[in-house]
């Protein structure tokens, strides 16, 4: 059977929640899910993200200034890799692919101007 890129991130994610509401309720949960038109699954999903994350603007508003004009993403890649992690592990940790990771690692030798990951990992952490 052919896997597609993303069944793995889903039944990780699938796998959590279970973990964490529990089998029944996440069956019941599920189920309902299933009921739901397209249009009423996009805006639940959509009310869900505002509720979790704050509108963009609010969001945009209430996020610092970050140092090189790395984006929270970037930041979060960074600090994994700071860890030791390889780009698979910060894919798994991200819900993102492996292709994503090394995106973003690009854009962070790009802007911290290191060609290298041991000069990556030590470029300096304020703003130039």
């Amino acid at each position: 059977m052919v896997q597609l890129p993303w069944q793995p991130l889903q039944k990780r994610a699938t796998d959590v929640a279970r973990s964490v509401l529990g089998a029944e309720p996440f069956e019941m949960a599920f189920a309902a899910g299933q009921r739901l038109t397209l249009g009423e699954a996009v805006a639940e999903t959509l009310v869900m993200a505002d509720t979790l994350l704050g509108t963009r603007e609010t969001r945009l508003a209430a996020a610092p200034a970050l140092p090189y004009d790395l984006s929270p993403r970037e930041v979060e890649v960074l600090q994994l890799l700071a860890k030791g992690r390889s780009n698979a592990e910060i894919a798994t940790a991200l819900f993102i692919s492996r292709r994503t990771v090394t995106t973003h690692v690009s854009h962070l030798y790009a802007k911290l101007g290191v060609a290298t990951a041991p000069r990556l990992l030590s470029a300096p952490t304020s703003t130039p």
